[in-house]
């Protein structure tokens, strides 16, 4: 199960951004709603996209100097 608010990857389009919405259907059907990143100040559509094929994306931490 993928949850809210973290990073994601479709893994069919590379489609990437946070995960920040969840539809259960009928039938066992689920979906995540990702938003993408802004670029330049412009806000672009949310997509969704079947829970089966969204991945999380590592985020490793960087060392503080």
């Amino acid at each position: 199960m993928i949850g809210l608010n973290i990073k994601v990857r479709d893994s069919i389009t590379g489609f990437e951004g946070i995960s920040v919405g969840r539809a259960e259907y009928l039938g066992e059907k689920v979906e995540i709603l990702i938003q993408p990143v802004c670029l330049n100040n412009i806000l672009l559509d949310a997509v969704w996209f079947p829970e089966n094929r969204i991945e999380a994306v590592n985020q490793k931490k960087k060392a503080g100097f």
